[in-house]
């Protein structure tokens, strides 16, 4: 509704871009890390159940390395009750194109910063205020 002598001249609100395809999860490609590929599936999936991953391996169920894990989630009805579903991943550095990088919302790290090398924000302080 516009009201006379109203001006037309307000401030637009900057739209985002959309961004296409799942969102992605990044977890550590080191074998020490109490969250690898092999149990990630079972963390994040529909049971979230820490298995470790020394049996996490031994289970036919197991995610790989270098592959890509896929859970779905049901939001709550107050966010629209719709299904998301995200892609899990390893070794960032060589899987994501740049582009892809916007798609990232969650990342888990061991601590040390050398685990970001090679990665498009190398830095932890750039990483998680750019990519999220």
């Amino acid at each position: 509704v516009r009201l006379s002598g109203s001006s037309s001249s307000s401030k637009k609100t900057p739209t985002k871009k959309k961004v296409e395809g799942n969102p992605i999860i990044v977890v550590p490609n080191a074998m020490t890390s109490c969250i690898t590929m092999a149990n990630a599936g079972f963390f994040f999936g529909k049971d979230a159940v820490f298995i470790p991953r020394q049996q996490a391996l031994k289970r036919p169920d197991a995610g790989k390395r270098g592959g890509t894990i896929q859970v779905t989630h049901k939001l709550a009805p107050r966010l629209g009750g719709s299904e998301i579903t995200y892609d899990i991943i390893d070794n960032p550095s060589t899987r994501l194109k740049k582009e892809e990088w916007s798609r990232v919302v969650a990342v888990i790290a061991q601590g040390a910063s050398w685990q970001f090398k090679g990665w498009q924000y190398s830095d932890p302080v750039s990483l998680f205020s750019k990519a999220f």
